[in-house]
């Protein structure tokens, strides 16, 4: 994971035993490794919020190990480091079987010629082979080779997954499957993480790992989605910048963007404690310096499948969000939540295309692996692309050219492209 700091990567790994934690890194094989200690942590029953993510049982909690931290610093921008992983216990390391490399961040928005250019992936809803909402798997098992088969190219710099990830539901040992269904790619490139109903939604009163307990507005469906999980392994098992809270919600500059998170499954309403945070964070980004603003949000801001309590929610957050998406021209609103793909015109705001004071372009790409929807459109004139398949989203972009595109699981073919200017 990226810090939102100059010359830091995060490397994140799991043991079932205890010691310290370290990684060893180098940029070329004449120079000396540098070794690095980071700091462990876990979680038992106890952290969790309700049943049945904290019953002892076969298929339910599950001891997750130790969950290391390193923190790499003073790394060079684009540059390609090689490194392993070990572990320090009675004196003796252990390391990792296998040497990964990975490219550091991009150098400071501020120093980039305007042609720099680089590209992330981003998805949604992916689940794995122990999720009840990947059916026959071909959805997340297709997608997740074609995304490892893209980094693997180089041209990858950073992954970007917007919720739903591993669908465990309180069922612990999912999240090892899901862990293991992305190793191709995982020691390669920063996952950077936005939190969804499954990971965040239960029905306890207990802190959900952040500094909110949990959230359940009258005109909402957050139910106990994680199955008690209540944000707890994904706020122990990844990382994020430091400026938010935890992973729940954070900013970045990656090249010529500007990356804010938010979470759905907290509270957004207008003067809530995550909406004045989201205020400052797009308040703060010079736009001549960096010129995209990207903003991802599980629930999607505008969607238009016939789902009524689901747009029920999607009604609220507009109503909370898009005034201020508006006000600091959010280019781009990624979301997931719906198991489909969806693209609205450019410019849309108040359910207008185009609109005179300015507006965002929203993608939903829930399509990384979970069943797909069966819902059909309800009228309205701002979609112009929507597609009920697998697939994931290739986002490419400079200083003036902001390229999207949407891959499909099938056979890799372009299934959807839109391309924003700057002047």
């Amino acid at each position: 994971a990226v810090t939102g700091r100059e010359g830091e990567m995060v490397v994140r790994f799991t043991t079932g035993a205890e010691g310290t934690p370290v990684v060893e890194y180098r940029m070329g094989v004449e120079d000396e490794w540098v070794l690095v200690e980071g700091v462990s942590d876990s979680y038992g029953a106890d952290d969790l919020c309700n049943a049945p993510a904290n019953v002892e049982e076969p298929g339910k909690f599950m001891d997750p190990g130790m969950l290391h931290r390193v923190l790499l610093t003073n790394l060079l921008p684009d540059t390609t480091y090689t490194y392993r992983a070990g572990l320090i216990s009675n004196g003796t390391t252990t390391w990792s079987d296998d040497y990964h490399s990975f490219t550091s961040a991009p150098p400071l928005s501020s120093q980039l010629p305007p042609s720099y250019t680089t590209t992330f992936l981003a998805y949604g809803d992916q689940g794995c082979a122990e999720s009840p909402y990947s059916n026959t798997g071909r959805g997340y098992i297709e997608t997740t080779r074609r995304v490892a088969n893209e980094v693997k190219t180089g041209t990858v710099r950073s992954i970007h997954h917007i919720g739903d990830l591993s669908y465990a539901n309180g069922a612990a040992h999912a999240w090892d499957s899901w862990f293991h269904l992305i190793r191709d790619f995982s020691p390669r490139v920063p996952i950077m993480v936005t939190p969804g109903n499954h990971e965040i939604d239960y029905e306890g009163d207990a802190a959900d790992g952040g500094r909110l307990g949990g959230y359940h507005p009258s005109w909402g469906n957050f139910d106990n989605d994680s199955g008690g999980e209540c944000g707890v392994p994904l706020q122990k098992r990844f990382s994020g910048p430091d400026n938010g809270n935890g992973v729940f919600w954070y900013s970045y500059d990656w090249g010529h963007a500007h990356v804010v998170v938010v979470s759905s499954e907290h509270d957004l309403t207008r003067g809530s404690v995550q909406h004045r945070w989201l205020e400052r964070a797009l308040k703060s980004v010079d736009r001549a310096v960096t010129p995209w603003l990207i903003v991802e949000c599980h629930r999607p801001v505008y969607h238009a499948e016939a789902y009524w309590p689901q747009n029920n929610v999607t009604v609220a957050l507009r109503s909370s969000l898009e005034e201020t998406f508006r006000r600091y021209d959010v280019d781009v609103v990624l979301s997931g939540h719906y198991h489909s793909y969806l693209r609205t015109c450019a410019g849309l705001y108040r359910e207008r295309c185009d609109h005179r004071q300015g507006g965002a372009m929203y993608i939903t790409v829930g399509s990384a692996g979970a069943w797909l929807d069966e819902g059909v459109l309800f009228d309205q004139d701002w979609v112009r692309v929507f597609l009920k398949t697998w697939g994931y989203g290739r986002s490419t972009l400079n200083a003036t050219h902001f390229v999207w595109e949407f891959i499909g699981d099938d056979d890799g073919s372009l299934l959807d492209q839109a391309v924003l200017i700057k002047d």
